[in-house]
């Protein structure tokens, strides 16, 4: 029997958990960063010095030292704008290397790379983190195309394919916030929709059909296509992205490559 797409579990949020090592001395200083940094990993958008220290549980003095040395190594970054503070590219792809550990996402990775085998296009595999989705894995077309997609870029939610995707997928509390914000006509991002109700019925679309489709809103004559990804028991993990010229990958005219994705995504999934 299917199982009904509500009652699917999302693992594309989880951290992995690990066991707690045995009670020694250790270095003091390392242990407050890591509170520094779990402290910004909890807001999806970046915080002011104050939210942070009410946050973390330290003086804002003593965060702000702390911060210096993080931004400096690349851990954190602050906006020149209002001196808020959020996690740094560094921290992106030290939590993207240690998420590509995962046996859920080295499956994944297999995906993207039999599927670059099979159509010869861009292929990116992302992943879910409190800031949005967050690129994985790139493979390549041998045909390139006039943008740059580079691992641990974070994607908007409401204007890319990935990103409709992982809001179809995943319960709205995880995206809500995000949404709000590019809904909100503050951010330079050009969203497909203009309202939640356009949104609504978009991602019960995207449900139904099992992708997202993006047309024009990264370059002119530039597609996406996007699908999720789901493991041998069912739960979502990720979501496999297409990205090509509209004379090759346009499945209003030729469905061969959207074919494939879909091929190779729903591999492993129960029914």
């Amino acid at each position: 029997m299917s199982t009904p797409r509500k009652a699917r579990r999302s693992r594309a949020h989880q951290l992995p958990r690990t066991a707690p090592l045995p009670a020694s001395s250790g270095i003091k200083s390392v242990e407050i960063v890591g509170r520094i940094l779990r402290a910004l990993a909890m807001h999806a958008s970046a915080v002011s010095l104050k939210e942070l220290a009410r946050t973390s549980g330290m003086s804002a003095p003593k965060i702000h030292r702390y911060l210096v040395s993080l931004v400096r190594i690349g851990l954190v970054q602050q906006s020149s704008d209002d001196r808020s503070y959020a996690l740094g590219p560094f921290a992106l792809e030290v939590g993207a290397a240690a998420a590509r550990s995962s046996e859920p996402l080295q499956d994944a990775m297999s995906r993207l790379r039999r599927l670059r085998d099979l159509i010869d296009e861009t292929i990116v595999l992302s992943v879910w983190s409190p800031h949005g989705p967050i690129i994985l894995e790139v493979e390549e077309s041998t045909r390139p195309i006039v943008m740059t997609m580079k691992r641990g870029t974070v994607l908007p939610v409401l204007s890319t394919a990935t990103g409709i995707v992982f809001c179809a997928q995943l319960p709205r509390f995880h995206t809500n916030s995000l949404i709000k914000r590019e809904l909100s006509g503050k951010l330079d991002n050009n969203p497909i929709v203009k309202n939640m109700k356009e949104l609504d019925e978009l991602l019960a679309g995207v449900r139904q059909q099992g992708y997202a489709l993006n047309s024009g809103h990264l370059l002119p004559d530039i597609i996406a296509l996007a699908a999720p990804t789901f493991d041998l028991t069912g739960s979502f993990t990720a979501v496999l992205g297409v990205i090509g010229r509209e004379d090759r990958i346009d499945p209003r005219s030729d469905d061969k490559v959207l074919k494939a994705l879909l091929s190779v995504t729903r591999r492993g999934r129960q029914t």
